[in-house]
This record gives structure tokens, sequence and C-alpha cells, in this order.
């Protein structure tokens, strides 16, 4: 298990448990005003981050435990009959019905019973005129990872694009940093 089939795994479960929403996607880490603004045309959605990691104990074979501590970033707008601030209080209080005790469907040896997540309005007057609500949805969840090399190294490329030309949808726009092309 590695820490982009976890994140991956939280994904695929807030799809399944949320189908109506317009965006449910991986985010690479913390949230800024700015990007949350940009984001607030793919409402309601969610994304879903891993903050940070923090080390524990090593176990035997390789593997040391860390606690991971993650989060789920909801937005929403008003809709007919469906006020933004309802609908992200909805989502957010299924995402933490669904967070609690979760394993993802992922190998109970590696990743452990979610916590209770914890909930908190990311509201502001400047998003609040814009017409959207933000939520943030945080736990900690313990996991077991190893900590010996793998035995394919990694080859690191760097690609980058412009926004808009971002996403899955611009995968064609990037371009490789330090690439043999250059």
């Amino acid at each position: 298990m590695n820490l982009v089939d976890f994140r991956d795994a939280i994904v695929a479960t807030v799809k399944e448990r949320l189908p109506h929403l317009k965006d449910c996607s991986s985010h690479g880490g913390r949230f800024t005003l700015d990007e949350l603004k940009r984001w607030m045309t793919q409402a309601p959605g969610v994304k879903i981050a891993i903050l940070n990691l923090v080390p524990g104990n090593g176990v035997s074979g390789g593997s040391r435990d860390y606690m991971a501590r993650c989060v789920a970033v909801v937005v929403t707008r008003d809709a007919p009959s469906l006020p933004r601030d309802t609908s992200v209080l909805t989502i957010a209080q299924t995402l933490i019905e669904t967070v609690y005790q979760n394993t993802w469907g992922l190998d109970d040896n590696v990743v452990f019973p979610a916590g209770a997540a914890a909930g908190k309005s990311l509201y502001s007057t400047e998003l609040d005129r814009q017409g959207v609500a933000f939520w943030a949805i945080e736990w900690e969840q313990e996991l077991r990872l190893p900590v010996s090399p793998p035995s394919d190294p990694v080859d690191p490329q760097l690609y980058v694009s412009m926004a808009p030309h971002i996403g899955a949808d611009h995968v064609d726009d990037y371009v490789e940093v330090g690439g043999d092309d250059d």
C-alpha cells in the first residue's frame, strides 16, 4: 500500500457515498483562498488531500506506523430549493459519518480504522458574496507504510502547465521540465 492508493481509495468511497457531486477528486495538499475561488465552479464538490504524516513506531518487517492527517474540503452553491448552507452541512455530515472507523476497503493490517472527523466552516464574507459555502472535514488515520527502499526506483519527472490548462483534461498541454527535449 502506498499513499496514492490510500488517497484514491478515499476518493472512490466518497464518490460512492455522494454520487450527485459534480466533482470528487484528490488534491495535492493545502488549500489557499485563491484556489478555493477557482474551484467554486465545480460545486457541489469534494477535494481529498493528505496534509501531513507523523512517524510513529517502527514495526518488524521493514515497516513503520504513521499518523496521516487527511482533509476533505466541500464546496456548494445555491441550487433550486437547496440553499448552499444546507447543502454544505448535509455533505459535511455525510463525510463525518463516512470517515469514522473506515479503512476505505484497504487491508486493515495496513490502514487502521479512521478516528472521528472534525468539521470546520471556511466561511468568509468574500466567498459568501460569491454565492458559495466551504467546509473542511479533517481526520487522522494510522497507516503502516514500508520504509525499505522500493525494488523499482522512481524516475522523477516534473511537468508544468498554466491555468486554465491544468488537470486531467489538459494532459497534452503539460511540458516536462528538465527532460531530454530541453
